[in-house]
């Protein structure tokens, strides 16, 4: 069988073994073809090795860049890399592809911003990783998750903020409600023959902030001292008209 080393490389190795095994294709030339092929294979390696071009790193000042707009204006990371782009002059679509790149400084970008006030709050907030941001393969990679740390910080600080407002809010609240009770028991105190001395302006306010506290006896004072007829008063409290009299001349006895 006729055969040339090229026609042989072709086939799979199963097939080459089984031309061997066979006596299909002599020793001699398998061993002229391993000869031949070592130097394909040189061959091949030294010319790729010529046409190998490396991967563009992205510019240090670049990613630093943009790490500190994130940390201080909240950027999106593909936003952040645009802007550092443009500031420091810097072709966008090389900054881009770069930024896909594997790179030697992670390390190094952490470390210059680990006493950045947004960076010690988000350890406070306990939402960044520093491990995770030290060890990524990629400028990208590293601002995006840097951008996301940020942003759920930030959330954090909101909510933690709006929790602060409502918890001042409830106090003011309690206090306004304890300055009413207050007011209501001192004049609960008043019941009966103290109740008459009450000035005529202030019964529709103390009628006003009443919470069930006053008893109908006051209330029943109250509402004829604010000008309602006996009729009115009557069907306010549900009671008869002789009770709110009764009740009234008490209190004015």
């Amino acid at each position: 069988m006729s055969i040339s080393y090229e026609q042989f490389a072709q086939l799979p190795l199963q097939e080459q073994q089984k031309m061997r095994d066979s006596g299909e294709v002599s020793k001699d030339f398998s061993r002229g073809f391993l000869r031949w092929y070592e130097k394909v294979l040189l061959k091949n390696t030294e010319q790729e090795a010529r046409d190998y071009v490396p991967k563009k790193v992205l510019p240090v000042e670049v990613t630093s860049h943009a790490f500190r707009s994130i940390l201080e204006h909240n950027m999106k990371h593909k936003v952040a890399l645009a802007e550092a782009s443009k500031v420091l002059g810097e072709d966008l679509e090389e900054t881009i592809e770069s930024s896909l790149n594997p790179f030697y400084y992670a390390k190094d970008v952490v470390e210059a911003h680990k006493d950045h006030p947004s960076m010690k709050r988000m350890r406070r907030n306990g939402v960044v990783d520093m491990t995770v941001l030290k060890n990524a393969k990629t400028p990208n990679k590293q601002l995006q998750t840097l951008s996301r740390y940020k942003s759920l910080s930030d959330t954090l600080d909101k909510n933690s903020s709006d929790i602060r407002g409502l918890k001042v809010e409830v106090d003011t609240l309690k206090e306004t409600t304890r300055n009413h009770e207050a007011r209501l028991m001192a004049l609960e105190t008043l019941e009966s023959k103290h109740i008459s001395k009450i000035p005529v302006e202030e019964s529709n306010r103390y009628l006003l902030e009443d919470r069930g506290m006053l008893s109908k006896e006051t209330r029943a004072y109250l509402l004829r001292k604010a000008d309602y007829s006996l009729k009115e008063v009557s069907s306010v409290l549900e009671v008869s008209v002789s009770t709110i009299k009764r009740w009234i001349a008490r209190i004015q006895s």
